[in-house]
């Protein structure tokens, strides 16, 4: 008797993608001080003489609305489902990410680091 595969080989598809976007989101919150070193290591913010408080907020207000945002996205995946909730919202995080690094001043960084990858 043969058995019929349910997943006709997405399975593998699906485990790396959901691999990827934990790497990258709870990922980019675990190592904020890697980033935070680099930051204050660069030429254009330790010109600008920010304080180590102000270089450690975007990393502060991404975990938090990290946590925030499971809140509210339990009722938006039970409305919308979880693929689709899923997709926007990585997507969203690795675009946010992207953006912040062209950004040379902790504003920028504030608002992409930190508040649109933080959702």
């Amino acid at each position: 008797m043969q058995t019929k595969h349910r997943d006709q080989g997405w399975s593998w598809v699906v485990l790396f993608t959901s691999f990827t976007i934990q790497l990258l989101c709870d990922g980019s919150i675990s190592a904020y001080g890697v980033v935070y070193a680099g930051v204050k290591n660069d030429t254009y913010f330790a010109s600008a003489n920010y304080t180590e408080k102000q270089i450690t907020l975007p990393g502060a207000i991404q975990s938090c609305l990290y946590v925030i945002a499971m809140g509210f996205a339990g009722p938006i995946v039970n409305t919308l489902g979880f693929q689709l909730v899923a997709c926007v919202s990585s997507l969203m995080a690795g675009l946010a990410m992207v953006a912040a690094v062209f950004f040379k001043d902790i504003a920028g960084m504030i608002v992409f680091y930190g508040v649109f990858s933080g959702k």
